[in-house]
């Protein structure tokens, strides 16, 4: 997989890791097999907003659509405003249930090329030992 830089300001190709998610329930609307794909835009939009999370069975058209400003609202405004966006990760075979988790959970937990951001967990900090002190 290589991430691609679409938008106005020119930008260099680099390989991107990418982990393979597989469906094993019978396939109906949720579980349809496509590609979900992530969207890192140059920067932030309405806020803090730094991504796109969509769910296609034609990748490079669904790309030639946002990329010409005929793809989803949110890419359409960020064209407008001449924000550019690099193709940060995409997970094949994919589903509408694997595309809500993303976007539930919060595109930038997935997204490679944003700074990892320490969970919860993480943060909690065990108290200090306190010093012994001497009995005199």
């Amino acid at each position: 997989m290589t991430r691609v830089h679409y938008g106005q300001a020119s930008g260099a190709q680099s390989a991107v890791n990418t982990s393979l998610t597989v469906q094993t329930a019978k396939p109906n609307k949720l579980t349809l097999t496509a590609v979900v794909y992530l969207l890192h835009f140059d920067r932030p939009y309405r806020g803090p907003m730094q991504h796109y999370v969509g769910f296609t069975d034609d990748l490079e058209t669904r790309l030639d659509d946002h990329r010409n400003g005929t793809g989803g609202a949110t890419t359409r405004r960020a064209y407008s405003q001449g924000i550019g966006f690099t193709l940060a990760r995409t997970w094949w075979p994919g589903s509408r249930q694997l595309e809500r988790q993303v976007k539930d959970c919060g595109p930038v937990n997935y997204c490679p090329l944003c700074p990892r951001r320490p969970r919860p967990s993480e943060l909690a900090r065990s108290s200090p030992i306190p010093e012994q002190v001497p009995d005199h």
